[in-house]
């Protein structure tokens, strides 16, 4: 389950990026054919404008997966609740203000990104792309928003439909701006009205009911607001370094290499985001299972998660690499004619491939820690990888290299980031198994797909509790509490003709004991169906007043289409147990009716 859920993750994030990147190659196609290297330039110049967009809804996405997601592994909804209304609140105010900044002042922004070293045509060009991206901000901070938190619920279908009309939308918008002949700002306003049309797709999940979240406008909570942003502050880093980097580089194109070079430059952009769309995914996944592995302390969840992230990183990222570097004369005809760019963008595109297994690595290395919450730590590996070594080998190798030196500063700086981060990674697992260690005395662990395998389970959980400082009854209680719920799972999801799994996890620390049920079975919420449901008749539901009865805190969560029912023992003398004489002896007496759905 860990590793579909972890490949379900990268899909989803793949995909969603995928879309993306094809949409920018074919605009950068569209302007490299029809507008020239005049154009290609202004794109690249104006490019940085989408990194400071995603600034601003990389923070409050990540900080609100991460927050989302700790607190659904706590069983705290209704926290998690208000953090996504104050989140969609500041996203709306954030996204009116980049609005106004558009309409009123665009050619300021050409300003900061383009300088004095360009001519007034390409200056106009740059400003007529970046005055239809500014106004179109509330598409498209919400698009990443609500989509990162679509993807925390399993709302793969809807992510992938609004990609896919994301993509659509901007593909015939771009030909109609070229067959009409409308120019760069046409094909900017494309870009705008195909993030629009995607955001309301990914908006239907959450207005239809189906979400375990509301989008309401409300006074943001600014505790909530301050936490997001504190874990989310590592992207800040990542962000303003993807905004600093381009802008530096294009600096020092113009100084020490070409204008050809630029605009090579500005066609690996376009082509660069196919691998960098498999790096975010896996980075996202890692982002996102890691807040809810660290809050449950499941060492055997981060550990298997830690395999499909070097699996997917070193194969999947040499895989898609040698691929496009096998493609890349045919595949970057489609945007210059011209032979000079040509030959520069082929080098620039393969140069660039080579780092593309290192991106992945470093990327997931700092999501990790700060789903974690080394929030410092991961900021520190994206400020150097991103700022330090980047600048860095680009003025060093460009300076000697000229415009080849640029191309193959980005692959140099991945590696050597690389071989900095993996040992201290490996060491901060290590660091952290010892703390986790400490506090956590054992676990049992078993999959479920039968009822006889539940009966076994709830068995081995009795002897469990005995052999942990638990008493003949308490164990005899909890083992019925275990084979209760997994009874319940298997009879009411497990009807449905797919194949579906159920493990039983049980762990005792010095204060308390866990049971936690994970089910990939439809969603159903056993609290909320309680507060229904609950009889004055002791002789219904006797099953879930046991459960009810005995647990010191029982809660329900549902992330990534898995449901997560988590049951708190505490062990010093703090409980409130309701000792109510069910009349049964031992497990194998359970007869008690179960409930009746799980919708």
């Amino acid at each position: 389950m860990d590793r579909k859920a972890f490949q379900r993750l990268v899909t989803a994030g793949f995909l969603k990026s995928l879309t993306l990147s094809i949409a920018g190659m074919v605009d950068c196609a569209i302007v490299g054919q029809y507008l020239g290297a005049d154009g290609l330039s202004a794109m690249k110049l104006a490019m940085p404008i989408f990194y400071i967009l995603s600034l601003l809804s990389s923070i409050l996405s990540t900080g609100l997966s991460i927050a989302v997601s700790q607190d659904l592994a706590r069983g705290k909804r209704e926290n998690a609740s208000r953090t996504v209304k104050s989140v969609f609140t500041i996203t709306m105010a954030l996204s009116a203000a980049v609005t106004l900044a558009g309409i009123f002042c665009p050619s300021v922004f050409t300003m900061i990104l383009a300088g004095n070293q360009v001519g007034q045509g390409i200056f106009s060009v740059t400003t007529d792309y970046i005055v239809p991206i500014l106004i179109a901000a509330f598409p498209i901070l919400l698009f990443d928003v609500l989509g990162t938190l679509a993807m925390l619920e399993g709302a793969n279908f809807h992510m992938q439909c609004a990609s896919v009309v994301l993509l659509v939308a901007d593909i015939i918008g771009d030909f109609l701006a070229v067959r009409l002949k409308l120019g760069m700002t046409r094909i900017a306003a494309a870009s705008a009205i195909a993030y629009f049309l995607a955001f309301i797709v990914i908006a239907s999940f959450f207005l239809s009911g189906r979400s375990m979240f509301r989008l309401r406008l409300g006074i943001p909570n600014m505790g909530m607001l301050g936490k997001v942003a504190v874990l989310g502050a590592p992207m800040l880093v990542k962000e303003l370094c993807g905004i600093l980097w381009p802008v530096s580089v294009n600096y020092l194109m113009l100084r020490y290499g070409t204008v050809s070079g630029l605009a090579a430059l500005s066609i690996q952009d376009a082509v660069h985001y196919l691998p960098s769309a498999l790096c975010s995914g896996i980075s996202g996944a890692v982002l996102i299972l890691t807040g809810i592995y660290a809050g449950e302390q499941d060492e055997e969840g981060l550990k298997n998660m830690n395999a499909c992230l070097l699996r997917w990183s070193l194969i999947g990222g040499t895989a898609i690499a040698a691929l496009l570097g096998l493609a890349a004369w045919p595949l970057l005809r489609l945007f210059t004619s011209d032979g000079e760019i040509l030959t520069l963008s082929v080098s620039a595109l393969r140069l660039y491939l080579i780092g593309v297994p290192f991106t992945a690595i470093n990327l997931s290395a700092a999501a990790c820690l700060q789903g974690f919450g080394k929030k410092g730590r991961a900021s520190l590996i994206l400020f150097v990888n991103h700022i330090v070594l980047s600048i860095l080998s680009a003025f060093l190798l460009g300076r000697l290299f000229g415009t080849i030196g640029f191309f193959a500063s980005f692959s140099i700086c991945e590696i050597i980031t690389a071989v900095l981060v993996i040992p201290n990674l490996l060491v901060s697992f290590l660091r952290r198994r010892r703390e986790e260690q400490h506090g956590l005395k054992e676990e049992l662990r078993r999959n479920i797909q039968t009822i006889n395998e539940a009966v076994s389970a709830s068995q081995e959980v009795n002897t469990f509790c005995l052999t942990h400082r638990l008493g003949s009854r308490e164990a005899f209680l909890i083992a019925l509490c275990a084979e209760e719920l997994a009874v319940n799972i298997i009879e009411h999801g497990f009807t449905d003709g797919k194949k579906h799994q159920l493990e039983l996890r049980a762990v005792v620390s010095d204060e308390a004991f866990t049971l936690r049920l994970r089910d990939n079975c439809r969603r159903f919420d056993p609290v909320e169906w309680y507060k229904i449901v609950k009889p004055d008749d002791p002789s219904k539901n006797i099953g879930l007043r046991i459960v009810f009865g005995k647990a010191n805190d029982v809660n329900y969560s549902s992330a990534l289409s898995i449901n997560n029912i988590c049951v708190k023992y505490l062990l010093k003398g703090t409980a409130n147990v309701n000792q109510e004489n069910t009349g049964l002896k031992s497990p194998k007496d359970l007869t008690a009716p179960k409930c009746k759905s799980r919708t």
